[in-house]
């Protein structure tokens, strides 16, 4: 049997005070979810077509531009963050905040997969409160910033934890890996 083609996601980690008590934000997903019920995990998803339309007066980062080749994902993550949170990073659709730090594929056993790349930023570059959320969607119940050191007792799926805790360990910057490590390609 064939295993099923993954398709692209993108997903924002957003760190509150990355130079102090560090918190990140997190919804949890629903019981009847099909991919990673009840789980809590970052903003993000599926990319959408739209996602890829050449924008080139959004400028992203240098090193997140090459290592990315297009920035259709890191737009997807801002729609994503939109969309699940209410929230937006500048006025606009602002690229420059964002750290690509890290690539997944679902593993091909999987019946929903996903080739998802993720995005770190600093909540401070939030236009707006950070903590006025107003999602456009019900895609994540209990949305809210979660202390660094609250994190082990949450259920968080494992590729989560991984990549959480790349960011973390580089802590306070918030610049991308060189390499920008991947797994399950």
């Amino acid at each position: 049997m064939d295993s099923v083609q993954p398709k692209p996601a993108a997903t924002i980690i957003l760190v509150r005070n990355p130079t102090g008590a560090a918190s990140v934000l997190l919804g949890r997903r629903s019981d009847t979810a099909a991919f990673m019920p009840s789980t809590y995990v970052f903003p993000g998803g599926a990319v959408e077509a739209d996602d890829f339309v050449t924008q080139p007066d959004y400028p992203l980062n240098p090193v997140c531009a090459v290592a990315l080749g297009h920035q259709g994902f890191a737009i997807a993550a801002l729609r994503e963050l939109r969309e699940e949170t209410g929230l937006q990073i500048g006025s606009g659709i602002d690229l420059s905040p964002l750290r690509y730090v890290f690539r997944a594929v679902t593993p091909a056993s999987y019946l929903r997969r996903f080739d998802a790349r993720f995005f770190v930023a600093n909540a401070a570059a939030i236009c707006g409160d950070p903590d006025d959320m107003r999602p456009e969607c019900p895609e994540l119940t209990d949305l809210g910033w979660v202390n660094i050191t609250d994190l082990g007792r949450m259920a968080l799926p494992s590729i989560t934890r991984f990549v959480l805790s790349g960011v973390l360990k580089k802590l306070p910057s918030l610049e991308p890996p060189a390499p920008v490590p991947e797994v399950g390609l």
